[in-house]
């Protein structure tokens, strides 16, 4: 099951199932729409998807939120935030923290894993907090380097680029990964930019690969290419710019 666009077609004994004909909806959506398991859950990685976003899952996310009767702002904090920080802890214990989720029947047993969550929150604010500091731009793209402790990139994304006022804007985020490897992230929920093609265009002739929607992709680099990539994206946005 996938909701990606996809540049080439799966093996024949694969049987694929993909949602882009409806729109951008979120294997986590409809592997609950055929399995009909647990829609807290499912609503988490919808959102997490940032499929709140598109107006293809208004009804599924208004229909589940009214039957929790939190509002998106809530659910996101009390419910999307905890989990996403917990699994960001385990990170190097994923089947550990997925017994944990699969025993949990309801939104309320999330306390047993708030703990969690707070370490993780801490860390998240930090470099949203440090980003207009040091955030470096490239043309009319926001480029933003961050190490941190824990595996949390992605959130940090998520908090900045979703933020309505940074709609129209352009972010590509940063962060080293084992095996001298830098992994990307980039964002602009306007659209008005292909990210997957903005992070190949970045990549050039180096090694590496990307990949994703044009709202959000991710891909990765050697960390010895760094400043090349920075350098070929800065290129091929003047270029563009030019046009």
């Amino acid at each position: 099951m996938d909701h990606h666009p996809r540049e080439f077609d799966s093996p024949k004994e694969i049987n694929e199932y993909t949602t882009l004909e409806r729109g951008y909806i979120p294997s986590s959506r409809s592997a609950f729409e055929l399995t009909k398991g647990k829609k807290w859950i499912s609503l988490v990685g919808t959102i997490s998807d940032a499929a709140h976003l598109y107006k293809e899952n208004d009804e599924f996310i208004k229909e589940a939120l009214d039957e929790f009767q939190m509002s998106l702002e809530e659910f996101k904090e009390k419910v999307v935030f905890v989990i996403s920080n917990f699994l960001i802890y385990f990170n190097k214990k994923r089947s550990e923290a997925y017994d944990i989720l699969r025993k949990m029947n309801s939104i309320e047993d999330l306390s047993k894993i708030e703990k969690y969550s707070f370490k993780i929150k801490d860390e998240i604010y930090k470099y949203v907090n440090e980003f207009e500091e040091k955030n470096e731009k490239i043309e009319n793209v926001n480029f933003y380097y961050i190490n941190p402790k824990y595996s949390i990139k992605n959130s940090v994304a998520f908090e900045i680029g979703t933020k309505k006022e940074n709609h129209d804007k352009i972010f590509i985020f940063a962060s080293p990964k084992k095996d001298n490897k830098i992994s990307l992230s980039a964002r602009n929920t306007s659209k008005k930019r292909d990210m997957a093609d903005l992070l190949k265009a970045g990549i050039g002739n180096l090694e590496g690969n990307a990949g994703g929607h044009a709202a959000a992709a991710g891909g990765l680099i050697n960390k010895k290419d760094l400043e090349k990539f920075k350098e070929n994206l800065q290129n091929y946005l003047k270029k563009s710019l030019l046009k």
